[in-house]
């Protein structure tokens, strides 16, 4: 599970710096740049925590299967 976990976030690290330096050596004036990599981090920012409630409440409901008495 760790080894999973770690690699999303390598993932996660690799895409947002990947996205950050394509801005910024992207040919545009500075306002629009700065709003576009604001709006880039704030959507990969909303889909992380989606991603990561969805998980911990997939694992919350596998520990409460295991917790229930058979």
């Amino acid at each position: 599970m760790k080894n999973v976990i770690r690699f999303i976030q390598g993932l996660v690290t690799g895409l947002i710096t990947g996205s950050l330096i394509a801005l910024l050596l992207a040919p545009e004036e500075g306002v629009k740049l700065r709003t576009k990599i604001i709006n880039k981090y704030q959507e990969m920012s909303n889909q992380f925590k989606q991603a990561a409630n969805q998980k911990k409440a997939e694992m919350e409901e596998e520990i409460q299967q295991y917790l229930k008495p058979k």
